[in-house]
């Protein structure tokens, strides 16, 4: 009838090249293109060989079901219910130590407890290690070790995780320093605290061994959910010991990891690519940090989760999308409930990551309390009611330009539909908006009349 119609594009495959679309407009109007590769890869061939490109699908309309269902995740074999439990990165970010995990798991274990008989996870972030590729507990943060941790919580009904970035180590680490020949040749990524940091070639069968004893030593100390974070980096081409591009040392990567560690540890991936993590991985980061070391606790950060999940929402039927802690402290209580509200509509999980010891009272009961639990463990993710924007920005917004503004300039779809039929306003703006009779105060989530 002459109506405009969503055309939606979207790669299903990342075995050996990097897939990408670009979006424009030229005298025609919209342009996509769809590619594989022109990121510096090569492949190897030899003659009468048969090489198979990437995989896309291309349909109108917005089959996020669909286009979920062909994307090959772990969950749709051995799905996990949804974890939950505190984190120590958000306020304790990598000075954290022993004493300060323990004093925080003994005010989130007995708060979880009232709404779930499974065991919370204490996840311990960054700074636990002795450096990033040497994956060792500092004995000076952590006296006890982290199987002494590990056996104390779990005495006390809790399970320990751990952070890392497995395929990265600092250039001031014994190992880089002993076996320089494990890394991938003249690549380097610059960690914007840490320094300059290698790429393991985990195509080196040396490199591939030590990553793997490391991952074993975690789980035999007693670690069951681990963590692994800039993942991106093992996506990037270079000169590995044998000639595979980024994706296929990305693949045999991530297969390591979940040999090493087994069947039953949770494996949350992290600054990870979807297409090829969702295989191997239990939850995936679907968005930025809800927050960056130094800048105060802000809104801005939220909604740019919110946009995250609005953009990367049919991934989230394929795997549990992890939304980032809600942050309880320094925001206003309708800011942390959004916030919560947001990690219910990703639904794949629940962690708190404020130090707990300094909290105010109430804000806890902000965070945690029985229908946000249950929606954010729900393993089922809510879907933006009408993903297309009426008027797309004119360019994407950066939460730290907003941060110095004082302003919201995020674009985030305002009605979402939750996988039990009930309707969330979930609105960004700085200024109120009526929805079906509802005022939605600004940053703020509320719930709208159901339309069954």
């Amino acid at each position: 009838g002459g109506r405009e119609r969503a055309l939606f594009v979207g790669a299903t495959t990342a075995a050996r090249l990097q897939p990408w679309i670009a979006v424009g407009t030229d005298v025609d109007g919209l342009r996509v293109r769809a590619a594989a590769g022109g990121t510096g890869d090569h492949l190897s061939a030899r003659a009468g060989d048969v090489v198979e490109g990437e995989r896309f699908s291309v349909s109108t309309g917005l089959p996020f079901d669909a286009y979920a269902a062909r994307l090959g995740s772990r969950r749709a074999t051995r799905p996990v219910p949804a974890p939950h439990g505190w984190n120590s990165w958000y306020e304790l970010w990598d000075s954290v130590d022993e004493p300060a995990v323990r004093a925080n798991a003994a005010l989130a274990g007995p708060a979880f407890a009232q709404l779930s008989t499974a065991r919370p996870f204490i996840v311990v972030d960054d700074g636990w290690q002795r450096a990033w590729g040497d994956w060792r507990p500092s004995a000076a943060r952590f006296p006890s070790g982290l199987d002494g941790l590990a056996r104390d919580l779990d005495a006390e009904g809790m399970r320990l995780g751990v952070w890392l970035a497995p395929l990265l180590a600092s250039e001031e680490s014994e190992v880089w320093a002993a076996h320089p020949d494990w890394f991938v040749e003249g690549l380097t990524y610059a960690h914007p605290k840490n320094g300059p940091m290698r790429v393991l070639d985990v195509t080196h069968p040396d490199a591939a061994a030590h990553l793997s004893a490391a991952l074993r030593q975690l789980v035999a100390w007693g670690v069951s959910l681990i963590k692994i974070d800039f993942l991106f980096a093992g996506t990037w081409p270079g000169s590995r010991r044998e000639a595979v591009t980024g994706a296929q040392a990305y693949a045999r990567a991530l297969a390591l990891v979940r040999d090493a560690v087994g069947e039953e540890t949770i494996v949350v991936a992290v600054g990870a690519p979807p297409l090829p993590t969702l295989a191997f991985a239990d939850a995936w980061r679907m968005g930025p940090d809800i927050a960056l070391e130094g800048p105060a606790v802000s809104w801005p950060f939220v909604a740019h989760e919110a946009r995250a999940l609005a953009a990367r929402a049919p991934f989230c039927l394929a795997t549990l999308c992890d939304a980032d802690p809600p942050l309880l402290r320094r925001l206003t209580e309708d800011e942390v409930k959004a916030g919560v509200s947001l990690v219910g509509m990703a639904g794949g999980g629940l962690f708190l990551s404020d130090d707990l010891r300094k909290l105010e009272p109430g804000r806890l009961a902000w965070g945690v309390d029985r229908s946000t639990f249950d929606a954010a463990t729900s393993g089922r993710a809510a879907l933006p009611v009408g993903a297309l924007l009426d008027a797309p920005p004119d360019a994407l917004s950066n939460p730290v330009v907003d941060l110095v503004a004082r302003s919201t300039s995020q674009r985030v779809p305002l009605v979402w539909r939750r996988p039990d039929g009930g309707r969330v306003g979930w609105n960004a703006s700085d200024d109120a908006v009526d929805v079906d009779g509802v005022t939605v105060p600004p940053h703020a989530a509320r719930e709208l009349p159901s339309t069954r």
